[in-house]
């Protein structure tokens, strides 16, 4: 068999490789919805592992795919163009590579300056990646940019998803954000895209994200999410209660460490012993300062993720999500294993010295308002979910003038503190029994 002809069946294999395996993948009508613009193509190639150049497919629903999938040859790079598009509209893209990490790198012709964040994109149809060597894509960024402003283009949108070696069909993602992995030797095999109007994600199903990669997912976001237990020493040989001024259950020795679960009026404290629970005064306990507030968010896909795997329930549409280790709270609506971020509040915790109870709760009763003679305070919209613990508005005095506005930090006497804003949200749109849950 000629060279040529042999090229051309090697062609025609790899073609049919690349059909059938993404329709045992469960076919890319599941990847990427059906898009509601007809006037743009997307064309161009990848550059594939032991292939070479392969055109990009385009399927029924107007997604496309460029690369292989259960063949393990790697996405070496790739160039793309759109046609049809509006004159002032450009598509731009820059991609994580194996060994060399982000590219471009440098300013060119072909590339394209973000003004507002610096970093260097590559301008289509210019060429992604590497030719020759066994080198691969690691993770993507797409972008449809309005040339006359310089920022994301308003009416059409990009999604796209990657295929990745030992892992499957990563989670789809739009205009600009981070698909795929960085620093963990794993190249991409595929890429799907599409462009649309409309909802910025789409409504639609994807290609059904494979266990693999969810696994993983969640082991990187638990890294990033911590209990936040407050732990005191014991000072003094000490008698641990039943309850408050209750029977005596056993004796703690001095330099015991113990996890502090709630408090009464700073006199007494419930805590772990580690092989008992009970009452123990406070004279007993010193008690560490407050720790900062972790400043590192997590994105709302980490958000929604971790939600859903770990299959959080609750009576109601909605569920709540306190996190003291950033001082945020979340709302999502929707049901068990399909959360979405409705809203996130900035709130103030318990101190050390007072901490909020961590623990599974449900929302209960309410009122407008309420002070506290004992504390001196008083707050606006107040949602009980567990005994004397609430969420509720920054404080005030009895006169109704603000009288601490602290948010972000740990502050409270061991209530949820939120702006007055996002108090009245709380307070009509939240349900009773709806669950919350305090890490």
């Amino acid at each position: 068999m000629g060279k040529t002809k042999c090229q051309s069946f090697i062609l025609i294999i790899s073609l049919l490789s690349i059909i059938f395996s993404t329709i045992g993948m469960g076919g890319i009508n599941r990847a990427l919805a059906a898009s509601n613009n007809r006037n743009m193509e997307i064309l161009g190639n990848g550059n594939v592992e032991t292939y070479g150049f392969l055109d990009i497919i385009k399927n029924d629903d107007n997604s496309y795919i460029i690369g292989t999938t259960g063949l393990r040859k790697i996405l070496r790079g790739i160039n793309l163009y759109i046609e049809g598009m509006p004159e002032d509209m450009m598509l731009v893209y820059r991609a994580h590579m194996q060994t060399y990490g982000d590219i471009p790198k440098k300013e060119s012709v072909n590339t394209w300056k973000d003004p507002d964040t610096g970093k260097l994109w590559l301008k289509a149809p210019a060429y992604l990646g590497v030719v020759d060597e066994l080198k691969g894509i690691e993770g993507i960024q797409m972008r449809l940019i309005d040339k006359t402003t310089g920022k994301d283009y308003v009416d059409y949108n990009i999604r796209y998803q990657l295929h990745v070696q030992g892992i499957g069909w990563m989670e789809q993602v739009a205009n600009g954000e981070f698909a795929g992995t960085k620093g963990k030797s794993l190249r991409s095999e595929a890429i799907a895209m599409q462009i649309f109007k409309g909802d910025r994600m789409g409504n639609h199903p994807m290609m059904p994200i494979s266990p693999r990669y969810l696994e993983l997912r969640i082991r990187d976001i638990e890294k990033n999410i911590k209990s936040s237990s407050v732990y005191a020493m014991v000072n003094q040989n000490a008698t641990l209660y039943n309850s408050i001024n209750g029977r005596i259950i056993g004796r703690v020795k001095q330099g015991t460490q113990v996890e502090i679960i709630q408090d009464r009026n700073y006199a007494w404290y419930q805590v772990n012993t580690g092989t008992n629970t009970g009452w123990l005064k406070g004279g007993n306990l010193s008690i560490p300062n407050d720790p900062p507030t972790n400043t590192q968010w997590l994105t709302r896909g980490q958000l929604e993720s971790y939600i859903n795997y770990k299959k959080f329930s609750s009576p109601t549409p909605y569920f709540i999500w306190v996190d003291i280790d950033r001082q945020l709270t979340h709302i999502f609506k929707g049901s068990t294993g399909n959360w979405k971020l409705k809203r996130t509040m900035v709130c103030a915790t318990g101190k050390n010295e007072s901490p909020t109870i961590r623990g599974i709760f449900e929302i209960g009763d309410r009122g407008r308002w309420f002070y506290s003679n004992r504390l001196k305070s008083g707050a606006k919209n107040w949602i009980r979910f567990y005994n004397s613990y609430l969420f509720h508005s920054i404080a005030f005095d009895s006169r109704g003038n603000i009288q601490d506005n602290t948010l972000g930090n740990r502050a409270s006497a061991g209530c949820v503190r939120l702006s007055v804003e996002d108090s009245e949200y709380l307070y009509e749109n939240i349900p009773e029994q709806t669950t919350v849950w305090i890490n």
